[in-house]
């Protein structure tokens, strides 16, 4: 007859077929997109300013859930980039997007934000990790550190 071991290595195989079947039919990996619009949704109406990484393969889908590394005041946010950095290698991101929300709604670049983007730029460089962009968002805009020409 059958013993222990052969009935717990039927249901293993079964419990494998389910998970193989329940990949197949899950949702596609996030795009860069959708994450990012998730993400804007979730901060424009925040009253402090959040900091969040996106993790991303080189043909940006994410290779993980967007990721807050902080929360400021209403004012500011303080990150490290070590912090940002630390997270994007445990994710294995091959590329990262970062983006925070401005609550007083000026969706302009503060100096802080321009020079925590110049020392994710070359943390992420020392990484061989593409530093993709850096958006703020505010309720009604989107800035776009690249668009704009301050990655070049």
């Amino acid at each position: 007859g059958m013993g222990l071991g052969d009935v717990q290595i039927i249901t293993l195989l079964a419990a494998l077929e389910l998970g193989r079947r329940r990949e197949l039919r899950s949702d596609p990996i996030r795009t860069l997109e959708e994450a990012l619009d998730e993400v804007s949704r979730n901060l424009a109406t925040s009253s402090r300013e959040t900091f969040v990484l996106i993790p991303l393969d080189l043909r940006d889908r994410c290779v993980g859930d967007p990721i807050t590394l902080s929360k400021g005041s209403r004012y500011q946010v303080v990150v490290d980039p070590k912090d940002v950095l630390h997270a994007a290698v445990s994710c294995r991101a091959a590329r990262i997007v970062v983006v925070h929300n401005h609550p007083s709604q000026e969706c302009e670049p503060s100096p802080q934000d321009v020079l925590l983007t110049k020392q994710l730029m070359e943390a992420c460089a020392w990484a061989d990790i593409q530093f993709h962009d850096h958006y703020i968002i505010t309720r009604g805009a989107r800035f776009s550190f690249r668009e704009k020409g301050f990655l070049s």
